[in-house]
């Protein structure tokens, strides 16, 4: 028996992608997840994959996710 604690994810960037394409609203999706989980005292758990930090179509996003992980 391992002493580990599953999370779930919330949120995950290409799942946000197809339905806020406009860098601010997919900004705002992003922050509006996270402050309902944190709003019901939960942890914000989500996966950015790092392949697209360096794929040109998703450039105008980069900026959103040092935003995830501040205080």
């Amino acid at each position: 028996k391992l002493a580990l604690i599953e999370r779930p994810t919330m949120l995950m960037e290409r799942a946000v992608l197809q339905k806020f394409q406009n860098p601010h609203d997919f900004l705002n999706a992003c922050m509006e997840m996270r402050k309902t989980v944190e709003k019901h005292h939960g942890q914000f758990v989500f996966l950015w994959h790092p392949d697209n930090f360096n794929v040109p179509e998703w450039t105008m996003y980069k900026s959103v996710y040092p935003k995830l992980l501040q205080k």
